[in-house]
């Protein structure tokens, strides 16, 4: 392992942009429960899986994990149904036999629920959800004894109860941005560690002495002032839009006073808007246009990101193409606007939608 030390460059740190701006971030924050009033589409869009006897398994065996342990010379028999199919007297029979779904108990996850029967048989809640029940052997549905619909429903509810409170926890990253002084975020000296490899893995390397010639930089140049930090010790695709920032700088200044572009060593994180999964882009961009009396700061977030991860981080780049279109900024300033943009993910080998909309900008 070899340590490094990322530091801010002193023009930067005496520049007024360190000491008088802002970066904007959301927060994370708990569902208000008073804005509930059906269970949560996802819920109600699962399909919740039972087990139930056959002659393979001497007793109902619900959601058993074990179950599936039986030998793979059998099959297993899936049969779907909704709740609706199952008749009201052994629902509430059910019901009664799991405090959870007293009306008393479930107003404090569905607060706008009326009545059990309202829970019944409203598509707001348990009507339309679907159990798939699974056999051993060979069954229809019509033919299920009446105590094993009622084990059905009743393992159905416990299952429904776990997710109900889990729900319950769920978060959401906000949609207003608030900021913070950059001062205060980015820290004027980081120690990193990293573990350096055999390959042509770059990370950990200066670019002033990288793996491969493609991605050498000097960023201590004057050129190079645009770049907040001495150096950048990052992946090959993270050296490689340093690179493409470089290559583009000519274009910028003609349009933009200030460009200011730094690196984010877990200094802050953005939250998901959905479910308020947090993340840290691996860079913010700074673009400092004049437009009439008016000062507008670009404040652009931006992930490279090697093809192998784009699939499985997708998400991330579904939030950061939000937004523009679903933030709000606090105006801290009457002459000065902040806009937030997410980009695209940078990747070197597949680069046309980043490059399209880093086009916009120029």
């Amino acid at each position: 392992r070899v340590e490094r030390t990322l530091e801010l460059k002193d023009s930067f740190k005496q520049h007024d942009f360190y000491k008088y701006y802002y970066l904007f971030t959301n927060e994370q924050k708990k569902i208000d429960i008073g804005e509930r009033y059906q269970i949560d589409e996802k819920v109600r869009a699962t399909t919740i899986e039972v087990f139930i006897a056959s002659n393979i398994t001497s007793e109902i065996s619900l959601l058993d994990k074990e179950v599936t342990a039986i030998g793979s010379n059998y099959s297993i028999v899936t049969r779907d149904i909704t709740i609706d199919s199952i008749p009201i007297p052994i629902i509430r029979k059910a019901i009664a036999k799991n405090n959870f779904y007293r009306l008393m108990f479930l107003k404090a996850y569905l607060p706008k629920l009326q009545s059990i029967n309202e829970l019944i048989t409203s598509d707001k809640y348990l009507r339309s959800m679907k159990i798939a029940i699974k056999c051993y052997q060979e069954f229809e549905i019509e033919n299920l004894a009446t105590e094993t619909l009622l084990n059905i429903t009743c393992d159905f509810l416990r299952q429904l109860q776990e997710k109900l409170k889990i729900e319950n926890e769920r978060k959401i990253g906000t949609k207003q941005f608030i900021p913070n002084a950059i001062s205060r975020v980015f820290k004027e000296k980081t120690r990193l560690s990293f573990a350096l490899s055999d390959g042509d893995a770059e990370i950990g390397h200066p670019m002033i002495a990288p793996k491969k010639n493609e991605y050498f930089l000097d960023l201590s140049q004057k050129n190079c002032d645009w770049h907040a930090y001495n150096e950048n010790y990052g992946t090959s695709e993270e050296k490689s839009f340093v690179m493409f920032m470089n290559n583009s700088m000519n274009q910028l200044r003609k349009k933009y006073k200030q460009i200011w572009l730094l690196r984010n060593e877990r200094f802050f994180k953005l939250y998901n808007f959905s479910d308020g999964v947090p993340f840290e882009p691996d860079f913010v961009l700074f673009l400092v246009d004049k437009q009439g009396k008016s000062e507008v700061i670009y404040q652009v977030f931006i992930e490279p990101k090697g093809t192998h991860l784009m699939a499985t981080d997708k998400w991330k780049q579904d939030f950061l193409k939000k937004k523009k279109k679903s933030c709000e900024v606090e105006n801290i300033y009457a002459n000065k606007n902040y806009q937030l943009i997410g980009l695209p993910f940078y990747n070197k080998d597949n680069n046309v939608p980043f490059e399209s909309d880093f086009e916009i900008l120029i």
